[in-house]
This record gives structure tokens, C-alpha cells and sequence, in this order.
């Protein structure tokens, strides 16, 4: 076997160098995915509801400028009807907006008696009297 030339070499260190940009690139991609997950299942249980609202309007706000505005406010666009169905283009702002509205009413709203955040509060509450009766 020969030796590997120095372009063959620089070739190889520049796969190698695309391919782990590749992956991290997947490994953030997949971070971002579990914390919105996360957050979305934090918001669903009312646990920090006030804190996760700031992101979240955020990231749909960047959606709504970045990607929606273009397309109008209508969130279903019919292109055309066909033997196989209907055909839909795409979805303007109208979904952000609702999103971002609803996000903002949880959050001005407070806690309910069936999250998590109430049941935080309930237990901090407890544990001053408790603390105050001694």
C-alpha cells in the first residue's frame, strides 16, 4: 500500500470535518426539539407557565416574520381540488397569532387550581404557617 498524498489527506479531514458539523448540527436540532417538548408539557401542566411564556412568544414570533408573513393572514390556502384530493399551500400568520394570544392569556391568567404552580404555591404557604405556629 502507498502512502496517502497530502490532497487525498486534506480531502478526508474535510469530510470528516463536514460530517461532524452535520452532526452537531442533528444534536442541536435534537436539543431544541426535547425543550420545547419539555416546555410544551410544562405549560400543560401549568408549571412555570410565566417563565416558559417568553420563549415561546418569541419563537412564534420568529415564525410569524420569518416564515408566515409572506404567505397572508388565512391559515389554510386552497390551491386546487383534484381526482386525489384537495391541494393546500402554505399556511400564513393566523395560527401564530392564535398561539401567541393563547400563550398570553395562561400567562396573565395565573395559575389554576389544577396546576402546578398552584400546588407549589398551596405547599409554600403551608410550610410558612407551619413554620410560623413553632
Amino acid at each position: 500500500m502507498g502512502l496517502i498524498g497530502s490532497q487525498e489527506l486534506k480531502e478526508i479531514q474535510s469530510r470528516q470535518k463536514h460530517e461532524d458539523q452535520r452532526d452537531e448540527r442533528m444534536l442541536d436540532s435534537q436539543r431544541k426539539n426535547i425543550r420545547r417538548y419539555v416546555g410544551g408539557l410544562f405549560i400543560m401542566l401549568g408549571a412555570a407557565v410565566l417563565p416558559l411564556t417568553v420563549p415561546f412568544v418569541i419563537i412564534m414570533l420568529t415564525a410569524l416574520f420569518g416564515v408566515h408573513a409572506r404567505y397572508g393572514f388565512s391559515s389554510v390556502r386552497l390551491k386546487s381540488i383534484s381526482a386525489a384530493g384537495a391541494a393546500f399551500g402554505p399556511v400564513g400568520y393566523e395560527v401564530n397569532l392564535l398561539y401567541i394570544t393563547a400563550l398570553l392569556a395562561l400567562a396573565l391568567g395565573g395559575s389554576t387550581p389544577f396546576s402546578v404552580d398552584r400546588w407549589i404555591e398551596n405547599h409554600r404557604r403551608l410550610g410558612q404557617i407551619r413554620k410560623g405556629t413553632r
